[in-house]
């Protein structure tokens, strides 16, 4: 088995140092060192730190637009807030819509409240009515209903004339209404 000539560390760095003798290879060699030094000392860190910056920023620029969207929502909010019913159950559905009829000359009939049906932080309770009276009368409060400044939708409704009166109409409407949930 040869055994490897051993190297002379000595003789390899004085020829090292002869070679860097010559300017060119020494800038190069000193500007090559200050470049590793740079970005092993400067570089690697702060690429880390801009990293996470850029992260930050993300998360600040989700937050705030979540912020506004909140924000948006509450002023939506705020204005639909003074158009809904208060009070618990169907009892100031009930009351509100009679207060409508009873100010016209149409005659209740029938006025019948389903449960509430609950639509997020509201409760749309469904209203099923019968009136009769003349075209007019009918016709009143149906504007009444549509000009209430209160949240409601009609359905529908349907207009028969009576066969034995022909100035009595009948009407079958469906209001759907708005309020607070309690």
């Amino acid at each position: 088995m040869a055994s490897k000539p051993q190297k002379n560390w000595r003789s390899e760095c004085a020829a090292l140092a002869d070679s860097l003798r010559e300017p060119f290879r020494m800038r190069l060699l000193v500007a090559g060192g200050f470049a590793a030094l740079m970005f092993f000392v400067i570089g690697e860190p702060s690429h880390g730190k801009l990293q996470r910056g850029h992260r930050e920023l993300r998360q600040w620029k989700q937050q705030i637009a979540t912020a506004e969207q909140v924000a948006l929502l509450d002023s939506r909010v705020a204005e639909l807030t003074p158009r809904l019913i208060t009070g618990s159950g169907t009892d100031p559905v009930l009351n509100h819509m009679l207060t409508v009829i009873r100010n016209s000359a149409a005659d209740l009939v029938r006025l019948d409240a389903e449960a509430a049906a609950r639509l997020g932080p509201y409760e749309a309770v469904r209203l099923q009515i019968e009136l009769t009276g003349s075209f007019a009368a009918l016709d009143q409060v149906l504007q009444k209903i549509n000009n209430d400044s209160l949240l409601l939708r009609m359905d529908s409704f349907v207009m028969t004339a009576d066969q034995r009166d022909p100035s009595q109409t009948s009407l079958q409407l469906t209001v759907l209404m708005l309020k607070e949930r309690t």
